[in-house]
């Protein structure tokens, strides 16, 4: 016996319900299907009357019924009352009215209507039955009606027996648990639901959602509000009690989101009701086996919730206190390590660290902290970031200043950063509550307990801010320091600035002590230029003081420096010694000579924050690049400056051209040539020993060649054509004298790469005089597809290259092939059929750069044949993967449309299919699927029509193909979903196409441009049948991730509620199916349309 589809879905309606209730109607219908059972007419109407009482024994409970029969239109009338209760409807509903209808007879049916009676037959019953059936389907035959039975049970006050006993079953299905949780909004089922067991922790799943989170939050929050009982929380603390048990003591809880929903619920109690055995277990709700991401958030939230009301209470202290310290507390264990810290260091904080320090950052924190929890607190956080800041062995110069920490974006999630960021803002709010527990906490961070001279720092940043409670512990402090305060690198910045923080507050006695340190520490100035700079940089610090002013501005006016120009940056962290020795200002003011002279000598080593070469070099180019004319004006000047100056301002001369400003060509190409002509050129004479990068000759042509190549490229901004002459004389010969001809290690037997080529000395200086050609031959003006358009001296220096096998030319050849045959047709044809004659790896250079562009016609295809299937079955890699997407099998996908080929033994694509590798099979049809719509454009009717044929060919061809594939994951070839967009119509070649290739589809991904294209096609040819395929397509494939799909709600709607519009029973059918997946998954924007076409 087999079962419709529409009593399948009767059938596992019922079984969600319970075994007993779906028994029935299973052996209902094998009754009918006997023909040996005189009474099955009475037995039919017995199952279906027992059905239905079950059924009714759960949504109408015997209460609610009563309540209801006291309307008299209703009194004796209990079936009726019964069914009202189980739909929620009113009397005169025509769906109630049915089901009254039905159901009343039942009973008739059922029982005898006489000893001596012939038995009732079938049919008599039958009509009823099918009636019955139609209801049940409507009831629970269908997901979404099963869905409303829910809705429905969730409006009761209170439940039954009954109702607990079959939730039980439903809850097997986890959407209709979760979507129960959501919709019940009643106390009164709390305590029995505990009672039963539906909030043990024996239910809890590592990888489902906790459902009754829902309610059990709601709950919470409705006490807070005092809508619901407050002896309500008695019932959520035995459920948290309960989970952490058995999390602790039976077995471990891996559910991620269970403790951030118990932080949520924690969070809306009233505080009263959280005892110390919940606190002491909140630790293990922060040791996951993930990272802690929600329960890093929770906890905050969850501290956040001790109201201000409550922060008198002792108890309440006791708990913010174990709470902040936990938060604070850190681990060596790398679970914990926040995986966008960026940190790399020995410990990390339990919690995760972003979140810790967008915490750390606020007011309501720390200010929470402050009021109620002790200095104790305190040193706790303090001895935690000791520990890190010892154990780690950190960089005295990390943080350069912690003046600066809200605004440094490097290390911003270290230890280091957040604890010393949080321990500011907390003392600071601790020096307003209190004095002495400020003076207490700095005089404990600069005792022993506190060795890391962070914490110096760190009481250097908290005098300034609690200036006047702590300037007495300030000057007992300095009074005993043995240690140059002003010179220590360490914390020299933060001193800075907490003089500057504090100057304006000195009276005469105390800016007097701070003067004569000053002064006696000038002595030994150390890193400064002389005691008086060391002067100026301290009385910079505290020019606001009425004492310092007049002393500073002397100083200022004497040594050309100002305050602004010498102060500590904030907005930079530690600079590893690319500092300038002349600032921007100062080369654009000294004279040109001295200048020049300047960039001529200097050459110091290299010392930690010392100026040195690489800065002033950068600085200049900075200069450069706003005022070109300080080198164009006095480029005779600069002949004799070292290469990396050198190098550098042409570089920016570069930059400048490039932003659409003008420089003056001439000068700059007259320098060129006499910069290159001079004796010294190429020798060591220019270059700087004493800086990070010897620069040698090479660095500076390398710029010459690259400003030269920006001049010519564009025909709309290029330089003076009369300039030509000498920028050939500049290109030949640096051509003919510094051309290098060797491979680098990592390119030997590998395919060109123009990236490398383009950055290699060799091939800048083979570009350069390339696009001298180009633009010398559009300004020639010679009309004809074949003509020469260059000069036999550029053409012979282009020969000598190949001839010598520089490898760049070839990559250059195969990359411009095109432009080569603009420059001479003949002679770069000749060239090319050369080619595959030459040694392999000559052969790989130039193949390398002809892949970057493509095909170019027949005869590429016949030269090049024999190369591309090598390459396809040695599995040439392309080097420059960056610039275009798989080039050899876009190319045969190109020479296969052009009808250069059609899958035949020999072909280049065939091979790509004999290869047996399933990524170059995908790269091929990425290149169908992407590379040809401008193509198809331009072809008329018939080119249309013959274009899809190739498609389908080669479509199916690799269907074909894959099935010998075993494996899934070498399937998944995704973008053959993607050649539907050349489907005009479905028909049965389209639908099968479509049809097999689902199975390729990608998870979470294709399934959009899918229901795109199926939107599309429905309404194309056979209306009804086109339809249908659709739907079939649509099942299949987007059902295997209805998540993803679910994105695409506007679209799913339309294609939906077009197949119910068509009214054709099987496209419903479909449709209905397509609603109730869905809703299945728990997404329900499909459940209007489906409601307003099944009522």
């Amino acid at each position: 016996m087999k079962l419709t589809e529409k009593q399948t879905h009767i059938y596992e309606g019922l079984k969600g319900i319970g075994e007993e209730i779906s028994s029935f109607y299973l052996d209902a219908i094998k009754i009918i299907h006997q023909n040996n059972i005189a009474s099955q007419s009475y037995l039919l109407a017995h199952f279906a009357r027992e059905i239905d009482g079950g059924l009714r024994d759960i949504l109408s409970p015997l209460k609610v019924k009563e309540e209801l029969q006291k309307d008299p239109a209703l009194k004796d009338r209990g079936l009726v009352a019964s069914i009202l209760v189980a739909l929620d409807l009113k009397l005169d509903d025509p769906f109630a009215i049915k089901y009254a209808s039905v159901a009343s007879k039942f009973n008739k049916y059922a029982h005898r209507r006489g000893a001596t009676k012939k038995p009732r037959k079938l049919l008599e019953v039958i009509v009823l039955w099918e009636e019955y059936e139609d209801i049940l389907l409507k009831l629970i035959g269908s997901f979404i009606n099963q869905l409303r039975r829910i809705e429905r049970i969730t409006r009761f006050q209170k439940p039954t027996k009954q109702i607990l006993e079959a939730l039980k079953n439903m809850f097997d299905n986890k959407q209709i648990e979760r979507h129960f949780y959501i919709n019940l909004k009643s106390e009164y089922w709390l305590e029995p639901m505990f009672n039963k067991g539906f909030f043990s922790p024996e239910s809890i799943k590592d990888e489902e959602l906790w459902n009754q989170a829902e309610y059990l939050i709601f709950i919470a929050k409705n006490i807070k509000t005092k809508v619901f009982k407050e002896t309500n929380a008695i019932f959520l603390v035995k459920i948290i009690e309960k989970i952490n048990f058995h999390s602790e003591n039976i077995q471990k809880l891996k559910n991620y989101r269970i403790w951030y929903f118990i932080f949520d619920i924690l969070t809306e109690l009233p505080k009263k009701y959280i005892n110390n055995k919940i606190i002491n277990s909140i630790p293990n709700y922060l040791n996951t086996e993930h990272e802690n991401t929600l329960e890093s958030l929770g906890i905050f939230k969850l501290i956040y919730s001790y109201s201000v009301e409550e922060k008198n209470s002792s108890s309440f202290k006791d708990q913010i206190t174990k709470l902040v310290e936990l938060v604070f507390e850190i681990s060596n264990d790398k679970k914990f390590k926040d995986s966008s810290a960026y940190e790399n260091d020995n410990y990390y904080p339990i919690i995760r660290a972003y979140q810790l320090k967008q915490e750390c950052k606020k007011p309501e924190f720390y200010k929470l902290v402050a009021i109620n929890c002790s200095n104790q607190t305190i040193y706790r956080i303090a001895d935690y970031l000791n520990t890190f800041l010892e154990t780690n062995n950190i960089s005295n110069f990390l943080i350069k200043t912690i003046f600066d920490l809200n605004i440094t974006r490097k290390h911003s999630h270290s230890i280091e950063t957040i604890y010393s960021l949080f321990l500011q803002n907390v003392c600071v709010e601790i020096a307003q509550l209190e004095k002495n527990r400020i003076i207490e906490i700095i005089e404990s961070f600069l005792s022993e307990r506190y060795k890391h001279k962070h914490f110096i720092k760190l009481s250097l940043f908290l005098f300034a801010k609690t200036w006047n409670k702590t300037k007495e512990l300030f000057f007992g402090f300095i009074s005993k320091q043995k240690k140059d305060l002003f010179s220590e690198p360490f914390w020299r910045d933060d001193f800075y600035f907490m003089l500057d923080h504090i100057s304006i507050h000195l009276n005469n006695l105390e800016s007097l002590v701070i003067e004569n340190l000053i002064e006696k520490f000038s002595e030994n100035c150390g890193s400064y230029k002389s005691p008086e700079h060391f002067r100026l940089y301290w009385f910079s610090s505290l020019n606001d003081n009425e004492n310092f002013e007049k002393k500073y501005s002397d100083l200022s006016l004497k040594l050309g420096a100002n305050k602004q120009e010498i102060k500590p940056k904030l907005e930079s962290n530690v600079t590893f010694g690319s500092t300038s020795p002349l600032s921007k200002n100062e080369i654009l003011t000294i004279p040109i000579l001295e200048l020049t002279s300047f960039l001529k000598k200097f050459d110091p080593e290299r010392g930690f924050r010392e100026p040195c070469v690489e800065g002033l070099s950068r600085v200049l180019h900075e200069v450069i690049k706003e005022n070109p004319s300080l080198f164009t004006d006095n480029w005779e000047m600069f002949l004799e400056v070292p290469y990396r100056h050198i190098a550098e301002i042409f570089s920016s001369l570069s930059d400048v051209w490039k932003n659409k400003q003008q420089i003056d060509w001439d000068s700059c190409i007259k320098f060129i040539y006499k910069y290159t002509s001079q004796n010294k050129f190429g020798t060591n004479d220019l270059t700087l020993p004493n800086s990070t990068y010897n620069a040698d000759h090479y660095w500076p042509l390398r710029e010459f060649c690259r400003l030269l190549s920006a001049g010519m490229r564009d025909d709309t901004k290029a330089f003076d054509a009369l300039l030509l002459p000498k920028v050939e004389k500049i290109i030949f010969f640096v051509i003919e004298k510094y051309l290098k001809n060797e491979i680098p290690d990592s390119q030997k037997e590998k395919l060109g790469s123009a990236t490398s080529v383009i950055n290699s000395d060799t091939g800048i200086f083979i570009g350069t005089l390339f696009d001298y050609s180009l633009r010398k031959a559009r300004l020639s003006n010679i009309a004809g597809k074949k003509r020469s358009r260059w000069s036999s001296a550029e053409r012979n220096l282009f020969e000598n290259l190949l001839t010598n096998r520089v490898q760049e030319i070839f990559t250059y050849l195969g990359w411009h092939r095109n432009q080569f045959y603009f420059l001479d047709f003949k002679w770069t044809q000749k060239q090319l059929i050369t080619i595959p004659k030459l040694d392999n790896q000559t052969i790989k250079s130039y193949f390398g750069g002809h892949l970057l562009n493509n095909p170019y016609s027949k005869f590429d295809y016949r030269t090049f044949k024999n190369l591309y299937i090598s390459a396809i079955k040695e599995n040439w890699q392309l080097v420059d993967s960056h610039m275009i997407d798989n080039p050899i099998e876009l190319h045969a996908a190109v020479f296969y449309i052009f009808d250069y080929e059609d899958l035949n033994e020999g072909d280049i694509i065939t091979e790509i299919f004999k290869n047996d590798k399933i990524e170059q099979i995908r790269n091929l049809i990425h290149s169908l699927s992407f590379k040809f719509d401008e193509y198809i454009k331009e072809l008329d009717a018939s080119g249309k029509i013959e274009f899809r044929k190739k498609i389908y060919k080669i479509w199916q061809y690799t269907l074909t193909t894959l099935d010998k594939y075993k494996t899934l994951k070498t399937k998944e070839i995704p973008t053959i979903f993607y050649l539907i967009k050349y489907i005009d119509e479905l028909d049965e070649e389209s639908f099968q196409l479509i049809k097999q290739s689902s199975r390729f589809a990608r998870n979470r991904r294709d399934l959009d441009k899918l229901i795109e294209n199926l939107n599309r096609l429905k309404t194309k040819g056979n209306i009804i049948q086109s339809s249908i395929y659709a739907c079939e397509i649509f099942i299949d494939s987007v059902f295997t991730d209805v998540y993803y799909a679910s994105v695409m709600q506007k679209e799913i709607i339309e294609f939906t509620e077009y197949m119910f519009t068509l009214n054709d029973d099987r496209l419903t059918e479909y449709s209905n199916k397509i609603c109730n997946e869905f809703a299945k998954k728990g997404e329900y924007f499909l459940l209007e349309i489906y409601e307003n076409f099944n009522n």
